[in-house]
């Protein structure tokens, strides 16, 4: 598993997604309670079937970035989108290292990876 941090994504995430055969898309969303972890499938966002709104400060957020990637042809058939709820005012380091073990276990069910697994 490779972990690509893209800090740009409207302008990096459809050149990432070039060649790549699966995928699992992280982000922050706007959305209460604080903390709580959301799935979908990538293509979803494309198309708006989930209502999730970008806690984005990279100016274009993930929906756009998607959107861009599919109108590429470029978003893998087996490509999800892990979402962190995130209330205004609650980010904090304390949360941000919780949140971070919820986000991994959800990108392992997503992949069929167990943690230890030989």
């Amino acid at each position: 598993v490779e972990v690509v941090p893209v800090m740009a994504p409207a302008m990096d995430l459809a050149e990432q997604l070039r060649g790549v055969k699966r995928v699992v898309v992280v982000d922050t969303v706007r959305g209460e309670p604080t903390g709580r972890i959301v799935t979908c499938p990538l293509r979803s966002l494309e198309v708006g079937v989930h209502a999730v709104a970008p806690f984005s400060s990279h100016g274009l957020g993930v929906v756009d970035a998607v959107r861009l990637a599919g109108a590429l042809e470029r978003i893998p058939a087996e490509a999800w989108f892990v979402g962190v709820h995130v209330g205004v005012g609650d980010v904090d380091d304390t949360a941000l290292v919780g949140w971070a073990e919820a986000v991994v276990s959800a990108v392992e069910a997503l992949l069929g990876l167990r943690t230890g697994a030989e």
